[in-house]
């Protein structure tokens, strides 16, 4: 018996089955070009855009529409990076110069208390700018929690190490070079050890290249007339615990202030305004020594030697505190006998 099946030919034009199946459809026709809307001629192109965040926005689609022909509502601009570290003991100013820099409008809030404006952690936070000649700039604000931390609960109070360690995470993540150091110390403080302790753990925290980036800015300069600004300069000068200040602070000393909250609801109007033209032209001269300071590269191993960081230098036997109260105040209280 001969081992060959009923076998279909190759050649055959496939099986019966095959042969049965009803020819595919025809493709659609092309559409002629004369027959498409040219989109000149659409008045308004509509958007829809899917939400996946159901919750904030209650499970529905987010539309907008943009009419052609009308100026493009994003508008890209090339902006020169300049990075910001602020630095200061709990209370000095820091947040609030933040949000100066941020507006001149700004107003602190009412009966703030110090532990209120705490901060936990580093932010980094953008600011665009531009300025008279119409460039732009991105000022990148790193803002740290202060230094000799006062928290409500003494337990909860961290060493200066801990929230170095936080400051140089925050940095590595975000930058690799600095534009300026602003140390804050208010202009109405008496300079104690604990201002030089400051000085000694930034100064091993960034090292003596930065000296020429590291200014030291006068807070809450808002309480003092602009003309009165320079006599303060010069008490501070006298002193001879500002001559470590002087010898690692060599990009200079400013002022900032901030319009109060507080005595705006006391005078009104006129303090408001008077205020905010102060603050504004403090602003000014700041946002312009960030753009025009020379960025400085980060070393690999910049941050505190913990091994040597809690022993603080000695104070000198003839340092004089400088003692500084607002403007329209009583006079700095005699020295004890």
């Amino acid at each position: 018996m001969s081992g060959t099946r009923g076998k279909t030919s190759r050649g055959s034009g496939g099986s019966q089955r095959d042969r049965d199946k009803p020819a595919p459809p025809p493709p659609p026709p092309i559409p002629r070009v004369d027959s498409i809307t040219p989109i000149e001629e659409a008045s308004e192109i509509h958007i829809q855009i899917p939400s996946f965040d159901t919750e904030s926005v209650a499970q529905r689609s987010v539309g907008f529409s943009c009419p052609l022909g009308e100026k493009d509502a994003y508008v890209a601009h090339v902006a020169s990076q300049k990075n910001l570290l602020l630095l200061g003991k709990s209370g000095a100013g820091k947040t609030t110069l933040f949000e100066v820099l941020k507006s001149p409008h700004y107003i602190t809030p009412l009966n703030q208390s110090l532990f209120a404006g705490a901060k936990l952690l580093p932010e980094y936070t953008p600011i665009l700018v531009q300025n008279p000649e119409g460039k732009h700039y991105s000022i990148n604000v790193i803002d740290t929690p202060g230094l000799f931390e006062v928290r409500s609960n003494e337990k909860e109070k961290r060493s200066n190490e801990k929230i170095f360690s936080h400051i140089e995470e925050c940095i590595r993540e975000n930058a690799t070079r600095l534009s300026a150091i602003f140390i804050l110390i208010p202009v109405t403080a008496v300079l104690i050890e604990e201002d030089l302790e400051l000085l000694r753990l930034v100064k091993q925290f960034l090292g003596d290249s930065f000296r020429k980036n590291t200014f030291l800015i006068f807070s809450k300069a808002d309480m003092f007339k602009i003309e009165n600004l320079q006599a303060k300069i010069s008490e501070f000068l006298q002193s001879s615990i500002s001559q470590p200040f002087l010898e690692y602070c060599q990009g200079g000393m400013f002022f900032s202030g901030a319009t109060s909250g507080e005595l705006v609801s006391e005078y009104g109007e006129t303090y408001e305004q008077r205020t905010r033209e102060k603050v504004t032209l403090l602003r000014q001269y700041l946002i312009d020594t960030i753009m025009s300071t020379e960025d400085k590269k980060l070393p690999p191993n910049f941050g505190l030697d913990t091994t040597t960081a809690a022993s603080p230098p000695p104070v000198a036997a003839n340092a004089t505190p400088v003692a500084v109260d607002a403007e329209d105040k009583k006079e700095t209280k005699s020295k004890k006998k």
